[in-house]
């Protein structure tokens, strides 16, 4: 019928519009083996906002924004200093991801660390 025709039309314009970036996850730390690269379209500005629809993101809104608890049942672990870091394009994120832009062609990595940086 025509309204397959319109949910199609719907979608490609819906990935037209929105960024298309990578999105890693990485965890090689405690004995964990995960290694997840997605080739990602969201509409929206802020990656933020696409982590608060990933499936596989434990997270919850704090004073500071988004605070990423884990990925894919991998929490962060105070006791061993463990945590997911955040890398946008290779480097270390500054900034919270409610506060970092989705930009075309970015690769936004998530690596499970070892030991605080700061």
């Amino acid at each position: 019928g025509s309204g397959d025709k319109e949910k199609t039309e719907a979608a490609a314009t819906t990935a037209a519009n929105g960024k298309h970036f990578t999105f890693k996850i990485t965890a090689k730390e405690a004995g964990q083996n995960i290694e997840i690269v997605e080739d990602a379209v969201f509409d929206g500005e802020m990656f933020g906002d696409y982590l608060k629809q990933y499936k596989d993101c434990d997270w919850e809104d704090s004073e500071y924004g988004i605070f990423v608890k884990g990925f894919c049942g991998v929490p962060n672990d105070d006791s061993q200093q463990l945590w997911w870091q955040l890398f946008v394009d290779g480097e270390s994120a500054q900034v919270g991801a409610d506060m970092i832009e989705l930009k075309d062609g970015a690769v936004y990595e998530y690596v499970y660390t070892l030991g605080y940086d700061w």
